[in-house]
C-alpha cells in the first residue's frame, strides 16, 4: 500500500545578482494544500448451502475488506437479516490490523448499523451468523 501523501507544499523563491537586496528573509514563500484520501471498502458474504428448510439453521459468513489506503476508522456496517430468518453473530476475527468491535455490540450488525472504531488499512473483518429460518409455507 502507498501510504496517504501528506500535504503538497509550493515554495517560491526570488533572487537577485545585480541588484542588492536589504531585505532578503522575504525572498521566498509557500503554500501547504492538503491533499485527500480516500479508502477502498468491500464487502462479501457467503452461506454454504443452496437451499434451506423452514426451522434449520444456516451459517453466513460476512467480510469487510479495508483495501486502503486511508482508514476505515468510524465505519459503519449493517446486515439486515430478510424475513424469515433469525440471526445472531456468533464470532468476529480480524486479519491484518483490523480491530474486532467488542462482542457485545455485535449484534448492532444486525439491526442500526455497528462501528467499526478501528480500520486499518489492508485489514479484513470476518463475522459469523448463525441464521435460524423461521419462515414456513412450500415453494
Amino acid at each position: 500500500f502507498p501510504a496517504c501523501p501528506g500535504p503538497q507544499i509550493n515554495t517560491a523563491n526570488v533572487t537577485t545578482t545585480t541588484l542588492g537586496d536589504v531585505t532578503p528573509a522575504n525572498n521566498a514563500a509557500s503554500v501547504s494544500t492538503p491533499v485527500g484520501c480516500s479508502t477502498n471498502l468491500t464487502v462479501s458474504k457467503t452461506n454454504a448451502f443452496t437451499t434451506v428448510m423452514a426451522g434449520s439453521t444456516s451459517a453466513y459468513t460476512i467480510t469487510f475488506a479495508n483495501l486502503g489506503p486511508a482508514t476505515g476508522d468510524g465505519s459503519v456496517v449493517l446486515d439486515t437479516p430478510s424475513a424469515g430468518l433469525s440471526c445472531t453473530v456468533s464470532n468476529c476475527t480480524p486479519a491484518g490490523a483490523g480491530v474486532c468491535p467488542v462482542a457485545g455490540d455485535w449484534p448492532d450488525l444486525l439491526s442500526g448499523g455497528l462501528t467499526l472504531t478501528t480500520f486499518a488499512p489492508a485489514s479484513t473483518l470476518t463475522f459469523s451468523l448463525s441464521c435460524t429460518v423461521t419462515a414456513t409455507g412450500s415453494n
